[in-house]
């Protein structure tokens, strides 16, 4: 099978189908993270099962809700080639510029304001699509806390691994506030999504 982008994208349709990806991934993080703090066993929400089918469930809800959230983020922070965070943040200006062309064209907003919208998020993208050491030496707690969770993702959500992870909520909230702002925007864009659909 091929690697990187399906065949006969181009740079346009790249652009707009890696921004859907995350802004359907974004959707996925925040709904995760809500489920996440609401299986707390160590939390106030008790299962409505009781005993120790119950805990089971909180477990069980809880591991899966943090493995969505760090492979969202691993995906949408891709470092590599095609559909990737990496290669929307090279996008060059040409591209920016149809695809501002496309998003106006659809919802009846100006070309300027999608052209700025989309010069924000390759400029977000760039900063924050690296390899995880280069994460965490950017400085940036956002960048750090996506590194945390994408070297997570690597090592715990995608491979069986003996190495522990310890999280505090505040790392994986970060990362889900970002990445529910930047689905917003694409949203609000791509498919005219009402401006109150993530705190819905």
């Amino acid at each position: 099978t091929p690697a990187g982008a399906p065949i006969g994208l181009g740079d346009v349709g790249t652009s707009v189908q890696f921004l859907r990806s995350v802004g359907s991934r974004s959707t996925f993080a925040l709904s995760s993270f809500y489920l996440l703090i609401a299986a707390d066993i160590e939390g106030r929400n008790e299962c409505s099962i009781p005993g120790h089918a119950g805990k089971v469930l909180q477990s069980q809800i809880r591991f899966s809700s943090l493995n969505t959230v760090a492979l969202a983020c691993r995906k949408a922070f891709d470092h590599g080639g095609g559909l990737t965070g990496a290669a929307f943040g090279r996008m060059p200006d040409a591209v920016l510029e149809k695809h501002a062309e496309y998003w106006s064209s659809r919802l009846g907003r100006t070309k300027e304001d999608a052209y700025r919208a989309l010069s924000f998020l390759r400029t977000f993208f760039a900063k924050c699509s690296k390899k995880p050491d280069a994460l965490f030496k950017d400085g940036t707690t956002l960048g750090r806390r996506i590194g945390f969770i994408k070297q997570y993702a690597d090592r715990s959500a995608a491979h069986l691994s003996l190495e522990y992870y310890e999280f505090d909520t505040l790392d994986l909230a970060h990362v889900v506030a970002a990445l529910a702002i930047v689905g917003s925007i694409i949203c609000s864009f791509d498919n005219s999504t009402p401006p109150e659909y993530f705190n819905q």
